[in-house]
């Protein structure tokens, strides 16, 4: 690990702070004038993760890109959910009547019984080896199943083409 202070020495370091907080400083939600203040939050930022920084990995120049690369995206996210912020009202539990939230409990309960029960029906059409796949999908990505079962992702997704087509009338019969 390296030594909390030593990135100052890189002029290099420097020059990519400044770039890229200029380039930041012409986005909104910042102004020109927020370029210093930029420029300090990236320092601050980097000395804050400077002890992870192993030069084994990788070089000085590479470590503080990414570490400021994360810090603007997260930037930019912070001031996007302010810009959000107004559209969702929520309001306490505590004003909502009880008879909206037993109709809401009730219809959430009554959508996972008829889901369950068309889940069901579905897989009594399936014969073993399809419901095999599926159970395997449960836990695995079908790109993992790739090498699990040794076929083409092309052979995975036609087999669920198949599966799907199997059960996409029992939602039309309800």
């Amino acid at each position: 690990m390296a030594d909390s202070h030593n990135f100052v020495v890189f002029p290099t370091i420097h020059h990519i702070i400044t770039c890229r907080a200029s380039r930041l400083s012409r986005r909104w939600p910042f102004r020109s004038d927020d370029r210093a203040d930029l420029e300090q939050g990236m320092r601050l930022h980097l000395i804050q993760r400077w002890p992870h920084f192993d030069p084994n990995r990788g070089t000085e120049q590479m470590f503080t890109e990414a570490v400021l690369g994360t810090w603007e995206s997260q930037q930019l996210r912070d001031a996007n959910r302010l810009k959000r912020k107004g559209r969702y009202q929520s309001r306490p539990l505590g004003s909502v009547p009880e008879t909206e939230l037993c109709s809401r409990q009730w219809r959430d309960v009554e959508t996972q019984i008829d889901a369950r029960e068309l889940l069901e029906r579905c897989l009594e059409r399936l014969d073993p080896s399809e419901r095999a796949l599926l159970r395997l999908l449960e836990v695995h990505s079908e790109r993992s199943l790739v090498e699990i079962l040794g076929v083409s992702r092309r052979q995975i997704r036609n087999h669920l083409d198949l599966i799907r087509a199997k059960c996409s009338d029992l939602k039309k019969s309800d």
